[in-house]
């Protein structure tokens, strides 16, 4: 049987979910005698996107909203594939990513309607040592249950923690990270990525593995310039050597840091033109995704969480309007390539960012969102020579 979106939400319908995480939801489902974990993401925590840090913002359990932005399913989709690709062994595979958000028009044009649902994203579920990883289980899960409880909701349905309580909420992570380190090795207590300059913060990572932790599996990840994301509630043990006791496992999720040191070292494996060609698609497709979900943040997503662009974020007629826009940047890059469009890129970027800066009320955004959509439209290259 096909392995389609409209078979997981049946799968859904109905049902509570098995692991309430920090960014979502999660519900283990069984498809083709395999299980799976389908994800339905309320939220993200702040990471490293390309060339700026995003706060958290989530939103709860009940909530018909998410933060993430209509980019956000296929980035995560392309990201996994190029890290799966790298590292099989250490990595899970997202097999299918789906945002219900978009919907086809009768013209076949995409409309962005975010109150519908979530995205959604299906991995397998990981198999190993069921001690070990119920270990684990207990510890991460525990940690959720006990950070939920500093959380409060606004009437919108935001997530937050109040200033008085940070410390307590953070004290809980901070626990929990020492007690996977104890339950499981020294391989998983990592210096923090520094996100105002990822790449040469990778480096004195990787310096300081080498010398604390050589047999670091960890290593093999920075070798493709990748990092585990938040590694101590990320993994997932599933074997142990009965000689050497260390313990092997999976991380469910890994960052791409740097890029160029990804394709370099990857594609050295590679004989066939073909396949690095593959590749270098793939990464292109990623480096957009991860390009328009960026654009969408800035302006209506994670970036801007400040009072006076509350009553932006929440209005589904902009966020409707910023899609057209950034679905006509996402043809015209598809059209003619990614790198060819980086003057349009850095033009309508900060266009968005003066629309949202200045703008005085909905309306006048919206039309300044069509009026660039239309120059997206009639630009090209030859253009701008």
């Amino acid at each position: 049987m096909p392995f389609t979106p409209d078979r997981i939400r049946r799968k859904l319908e109905g049902r509570r979910a098995d692991i309430q995480a920090d960014e979502g939801l999660l519900y283990k489902i069984q498809l083709n005698n395999t299980d799976y974990f389908a994800k339905q993401w309320h939220g993200k925590h702040g990471m490293y996107v390309h060339d700026h840090e995003v706060e958290t913002v989530m939103f709860s359990e009940d909530s018909e909203r998410s933060a993430v932005s209509p980019y956000w399913a296929k980035l995560k989709y392309y990201e996994a594939a190029l890290v799966h690709r790298a590292l099989p062994d250490q990595t899970v595979k997202i097999h299918l990513a789906h945002d219900p958000r978009i919907v086809q028009q009768p013209n076949g044009d995409p409309l962005f309607r975010p109150r519908r649902s979530h995205p959604l994203t299906v991995t397998c579920e990981v198999k190993g040592d069921e001690a070990l990883i119920e270990k684990r289980n207990q510890l991460v899960l525990s940690a959720y249950e006990k950070r939920k409880q500093y959380m409060r909701t606004s009437p919108g349905g935001n997530l937050s923690v109040a200033a008085d309580q940070m410390k307590k909420f953070d004290q809980v992570m901070i626990q929990t990270d020492q007690e996977m380190v104890n339950a499981f090795g020294e391989m998983l207590s990592l210096p923090l990525l520094n996100l105002n300059n990822p790449v040469r913060s990778l480096s004195q990572i990787e310096t300081y593995i080498k010398e604390q932790c050589p047999d670091s599996p960890v290593l093999q990840f920075i070798q493709y310039g990748l990092f585990p994301t938040h590694p101590q509630y990320n993994f997932i043990p599933t074997k142990q050597s009965p000689e050497s006791k260390k313990i092997e496992g999976v991380f469910i999720e890994v960052a791409i840091i740097d890029i160029e040191k990804y394709y370099k070292n990857l594609s050295s494996h590679y004989t066939s033109e073909q396949s690095k060609q593959h590749l270098r698609r793939t990464i292109e497709r990623y480096l957009l995704y991860r390009k328009l979900d960026e654009l969408y943040d800035r302006v209506l997503g994670t970036q801007n969480v400040s009072p006076r662009h509350e009553q932006f974020q929440n209005n589904s007629y902009l966020q409707s309007n910023c899609f057209q826009l950034l679905e006509a940047i996402r043809k015209k890059c598809e059209q003619y390539g990614l790198g060819t469009c980086q003057d349009l890129l850095r033009h309508q970027k900060n266009l968005l960012t003066m629309t949202f800066q200045f703008s005085r009320s909905v309306s006048e955004i919206a039309q300044h969102l069509q009026q660039n959509k239309h120059v997206v439209q009639e630009w090209s290259p030859e253009a701008t020579e």
